[in-house]
């Protein structure tokens, strides 16, 4: 069984990536101008924009990762494991604090959670999102992979 690798999301959110891409585009400009500002402006808006977690799972070593991958390079430590029990999503509530001089006011949502259980002790998150859908969409290479089910919790 070869390893299993999934990329969970991007290390910065929508306007982060936008805003590394601005960075490349202006790096781009200035590049007949200045080498040292290109060299700068390429290296801040290549972290931004390619910035990514993952999780990668190796079920022949017994290894899992979750990293962070910046470009090619993935950085995060490898974790042994004895056995993996199955895949489960949960739902659970999640709350934005907004504060202004005036006033304060909160926002509460839901969202999917996707995890893998080791062990009594031992469970990853591997993706969250308010479609549980997404979810399930994300947690399927790792079951088809793995040969283990899907546990919905909808408490």
């Amino acid at each position: 069984m070869n390893e299993i690798d999934i990329r969970t999301s991007g290390y910065f959110s929508g306007p982060g990536f936008s805003f590394g891409m601005v960075w490349l585009l202006l790096g781009m400009f200035v590049a007949s101008k200045s080498v040292v500002l290109l060299v700068i402006l390429v290296g801040i808006g290549s972290v931004f924009a390619l910035t990514q977690k993952g999780f990668r799972i190796d079920p022949v070593a017994k290894t899992y990762q979750q990293y962070y991958r910046i470009a090619w390079l993935k950085l995060g430590e490898r974790t042994p494991f004895e056995e993996i029990q199955y895949l489960f999503i949960k739902k659970g509530k999640v709350s934005q604090t907004m504060n202004s001089r005036v006033s304060t006011s909160t926002i509460h949502s839901e969202e999917y959670r996707g995890y893998i259980k080791f062990s009594e002790a031992e469970k990853v998150q591997i993706y969250a999102h308010k479609d549980k859908d997404r979810v399930l969409k994300k947690l399927q290479p790792l079951s088809k992979g793995l040969s283990l089910r899907i546990v919905e919790y909808d408490s």
